[in-house]
């Protein structure tokens, strides 16, 4: 006797599709993307933190989220003609409280990802759709790690994801990694910070894996029964 684990095919395909949506080739990372994207950095000018006196520097941008929160799983440092950083430097992620939420460090061990490098949160962070962020990097003085900037509004512009809008450019002139809220006056973009991040399951996507699991385990405990009653 021929045992049907489903005794609706059309449930049976639903889940499989349902399945394939959400987790596409077997993993989240297929989802990642770049809060900043770059397919050609020469066409930005090249900077680096240059003085004399006082202390060291951290240089950011805030931004908002969409309608979809976002899950940020690495902090990024543009890495200049991809050989490497020069020192060591710090990246920060605040909320629009001041709260620090998310701290790496990136150096020689940093992985290259475009042209960034970049080294994982030891806990991914969930940032809530709406809600503004701020994310910094520390420079120091003449340390040969350089950065890139594009003039808002002229010439080249970088991609920004679309999960998110771009707010404005900060500073801080502190020797420690600290929230970025000197406004800069020029109107560029820093391209020096990045972070990696993947979006967060919509309620419905959610509501196809509950349904999913439901059908795969209503088909097995069917099969089981059927199974004994042969």
């Amino acid at each position: 006797m021929m045992i049907r684990p489903f005794r609706n095919i059309g449930l049976a395909l639903a889940a499989a599709s349902a399945f394939a949506c959400v987790f596409g080739s077997g993993t989240t990372d297929a989802d990642a993307a770049q809060i900043i994207g770059m397919s050609n950095d020469q066409v930005f000018s090249r900077r680096e933190f240059m003085a004399t006196s006082g202390p060291d520097i951290v240089w950011g941008y805030d931004f908002t989220v969409g309608a979809q929160g976002i899950t940020v799983q690495a902090l990024g440092m543009y890495d200049d003609n991809f050989n490497g950083l020069g020192h060591s430097h710090q990246a920060g992620l605040w909320d629009q409280a001041g709260t620090l939420l998310a701290t790496v460090t990136l150096d020689a061990s940093s992985y290259l990802g475009g042209y960034y490098r970049y080294t994982d949160l030891v806990s991914p962070v969930t940032l809530t759709a709406g809600q503004n962020y701020t994310l910094g990097l520390t420079y120091w003085w003449s340390d040969n790690d350089d950065f890139r900037t594009a003039n808002v509004g002229s010439g080249p512009q970088p991609t920004f994801a679309p999960e998110i809008t771009m707010g404005g450019q900060w500073s801080a002139r502190s020797d420690t990694l600290v929230k970025p809220t000197t406004t800069e006056t020029e109107p560029v973009y820093f391209l020096g910070a990045n972070a990696i991040f993947s979006p967060v399951p919509e309620p419905s996507s959610l509501f196809l894996i509950g349904v999913s699991a439901l059908v795969v385990m209503g088909g097995r405990r069917r099969a089981r029964k059927q199974k004994l009653e042969v």
